[in-house]
């Protein structure tokens, strides 16, 4: 008798969802969306149409009572994202991966930690750009010890938005709403610190921030930041509405540097670029090239990561892995996103009290 396919259920169904579904559908593995929810009783049922789900609901508390599931994937906005975690555990899912940033602030952070450990259950942030490729040569680059000690990161995430260059309020969507996570401090923000927590290795002891506020949707559409670690390291990280799309890393090192052109969200086959200094200027640059079994769309929800990240919550489910993203690292990540927002309002250095 065949195995039956791994059940997942989507919470949320607007634009990433249907990254989620599309990477189901288009992986090889026996996997299904069985079932789904969102506040929109419209947007369930579109979903559920497209992906050939079997019930959706209006209330995804509902679903969890009645709809037995492997694994449960969040993409609500992430004022949402702790609650929803916390009412899944006690639901007694085991399984769970949340978009990011996995909750608003640190003290939410610990407390879905803390539950996660109550209920031994998995629950993993989602940063599917982890699962690129490229990632793994930077941390190759990093780990063989050639390039040196990280001495700098720069990494920002930027996406324009003409609204606020023409002064036209657009409908509402919580990626305008300062509630909900809309803005940069927390959609755009997260990606940088991540990425530099990851490659830096260490702890992070203090940061500063300036921010700045839209004057149409009153949420914070640019900021600029810096992270100070352990070994005295900098990150300069940044999110901006008013730059045109740009996902930049530079890794400045003792013995050379890295750059990544677009780090997060990279079309088809890329490049880390890596120079070494020969005399006080001359420098010698070699291209390492990054395929991706991929072929090449400009849509978002089309990224092959996004497959790659959920055969790994597969993986997860199976017993044959273990997270990419801990909740060790999701805490951390949150100690130093409040760590800049506090900075940012006290226009003071802020100290990272506690990272775990």
């Amino acid at each position: 008798m065949p195995a039956e396919p791994t059940r997942l259920a989507m919470i949320g169904c607007g634009l990433i969802a249907r990254a989620h579904g599309l990477a189901a559908a288009r992986s090889e593995r026996d996997v299904i969306f069985s079932a789904c929810s969102s506040k929109s009783i419209e947007s369930a049922h579109a979903f559920a149409a497209e992906f050939d789900c079997g019930q959706s609901y209006e209330n995804y508390q509902a679903m969890l009572a009645n709809e037995p599931v492997d694994g449960v994937v969040i993409a609500a906005p992430p004022e949402a994202h702790a609650d929803i975690i916390n009412e899944c555990l006690r639901a007694g899912a085991s399984f769970i991966l949340c978009e990011k940033p996995l909750t608003m602030n640190a003290k939410e952070a610990r407390a879905v930690r803390s539950a996660a450990q109550k209920a031994n259950a998995t629950v993993v942030e989602g940063f599917m750009y982890r699962y690129h490729p490229q990632i793994a040569v930077l941390r190759q680059l990093l780990d063989d010890g050639e390039i040196g000690s990280i001495d700098q990161i720069y990494s920002s995430v930027n996406m324009l938005d003409q609204s606020e260059l023409d002064g036209e309020r657009l409908p509402k969507n919580w990626r305008r709403e300062s509630a909900a996570g809309g803005g940069v401090l927390h959609d755009f923000l997260c990606y940088p610190i991540d990425i530099a927590n990851l490659m830096m290795g260490q702890d992070p002891v203090r940061a500063y921030a300036r921010t700045f506020a839209s004057p149409i949707y009153e949420t914070v559409y640019r900021i600029f930041g810096m992270i100070e670690y352990a070994d005295g390291a900098m990150a300069n990280v940044s999110a901006s509405r008013l730059t045109d799309f740009s996902q930049p890393l530079f890794i400045g090192c003792s013995g050379g540097t890295i750059r990544v052109n677009t780090a997060f969200n990279p079309v088809g086959n890329t490049e880390v670029l890596v120079q070494h200094s020969e005399g006080i200027i001359g420098q010698r640059r070699q291209a390492l090239p990054v395929e991706v079994p991929e072929p090449v769309s400009e849509r978002l929800i089309d990224l092959n990561v996004f497959m790659q990240q959920l055969e790994h919550f597969l993986d997860l489910i199976g017993g044959d892995a273990e997270p990419a993203v801990t909740l060790d690292h999701s805490v951390r990540n949150a100690c130093v996103r409040d760590a800049l927002i506090e900075s940012s309002q006290s226009n003071q250095w802020c100290d990272i009290r506690a990272t775990t």
